[in-house]
C-alpha cells in the first residue's frame, strides 16, 4: 500500500484548517450509511410514483399505480420494479432516469456531504483516488470475475438455470434498443453504477464498519453481503457477494477505490458487451 494512502483499517483523521490532526477523527459512520440507503430508497420511490402519477399509463392500465404503491408499502422494491417493468414497455433511458439515477442521490450524495461536513475529503476519508495502473489491472480483474461467475453458474446448472440467472441483465440490455439507449446503458451501468456503488459500499460502508472496531476481513464480507442484498436478486446473490469481496479486498489492500471501481467497470461492461452482441460468444 502506498505510504500516504489511508487503509480501511484506520480511516485518516480529520484535519483542522491549520493542518493539525483532529484528535476526534472524522465523525461520519454507520448512521451515514443508513441515511444514504434511506435517501436512495426514498428518491427511487418518489421517482417511480411521480412517473406513474404524471403519465397517462395508469389510466390505460387500471390498478398498476395501486399495485406499485402496495409493493412499495410492503418494502418490496424489487416487486415494485418488476410490476413497473412488466406493465410498461419503456426504453433504457427512461428506466435509468426513473429506477437508477435516483439511487445515486444517496449513494453519492451522502458520502459527499459526510466528507464535507464530518471529515476531510472524499480521497482522505473514503479513498477516492486512483493511479494509472488501476485501470488495466482493475479491468482485467473485473473481466476475470465475470468469467468466473459464468463458469460457476454453468458448473451448477443442475441446480440453477444459467439462463434464468442472466435474464435480469439480458432484459436491461435489451431495453437499450437504439444507439442513444446503448450509450446511456454504457454510461449508467458501465461507469455510473460502479462509481456510485464503490464510493458508498467500499468507501463509506466498509470504512464505517472498520471505524467501529470491526476487522478488515469482516468489514469486507459484511459490506459485500449488504452490496448483494441491495441488488434484490436472489439467484445472483452468491456471485454478487463473491465479486463484492474481490472489490473489498482491492480497496483494502491498496487503500484507494480506483482498483475496485475499475474492476466493477470491467465486470459490468463485460455483461453489456456480451449480451448486446458487441462481443460474440461461441456456442
Amino acid at each position: 500500500m502506498d505510504e500516504h494512502e489511508p487503509s480501511v483499517d484506520g480511516p485518516a483523521e480529520a484535519t483542522t484548517a491549520a493542518g493539525d490532526r483532529d484528535p476526534d477523527g472524522p465523525r461520519w459512520g454507520l448512521g451515514d450509511v443508513l441515511t444514504g440507503w434511506g435517501v436512495s430508497l426514498v428518491a427511487s420511490t418518489v421517482a417511480v410514483l411521480a412517473w406513474v402519477n404524471l403519465s397517462s399509463l395508469p389510466q390505460e392500465i387500471p390498478g398498476v399505480g395501486f399495485d406499485i404503491g402496495y409493493a412499495l408499502a410492503r418494502g418490496d422494491l424489487g416487486l415494485a420494479a418488476e410490476i413497473y417493468r412488466t406493465a410498461f414497455d419503456f426504453d433504457f433511458t427512461t428506466r435509468a432516469m426513473i429506477l437508477q439515477v435516483p439511487l445515486w442521490l444517496g449513494l453519492i450524495g451522502v458520502p459527499v456531504v459526510a466528507a464535507w461536513r464530518k471529515g476531510t475529503s472524499l480521497r482522505v476519508d473514503f479513498g477516492l483516488s486512483q493511479r494509472a495502473r488501476d485501470v488495466p489491472i482493475g479491468l482485467a480483474i473485473g473481466v476475470a470475475c465475470q468469467v468466473g461467475v459464468v463458469l460457476f453458474y454453468n458448473a451448477i446448472s443442475w441446480l440453477v438455470d444459467p439462463e434464468e440467472v442472466a435474464e435480469p441483465a439480458r432484459e436491461v440490455v435489451a431495453s437499450a434498443a437504439d444507439p442513444v439507449g446503448l450509450v446511456v446503458l454504457v454510461a449508467v451501468v458501465g461507469f455510473g453504477a460502479p462509481f456510485a456503488e464503490e464510493l458508498f459500499y467500499r468507501g463509506l460502508t466498509m470504512r464505517a464498519l472498520c471505524k467501529r472496531g470491526m476487522t478488515a476481513g469482516w468489514s469486507i464480507v459484511l459490506t459485500a453481503m449488504f452490496f448483494a442484498i441491495a441488488h434484490l436478486q436472489s439467484l445472483q446473490f452468491p456471485a454478487l457477494v463473491a465479486v463484492g469481496v474481490v472489490f473489498g479486498v482491492l480497496a483494502h489492500r491498496t487503500g484507494r477505490l480506483g482498483p475496485a471501481i475499475w474492476a466493477h467497470v470491467g465486470f459490468n461492461l463485460t455483461t453489456v458487451a456480451v449480451l448486446s452482441g458487441l462481443v460474440p460468444v461461441a456456442g
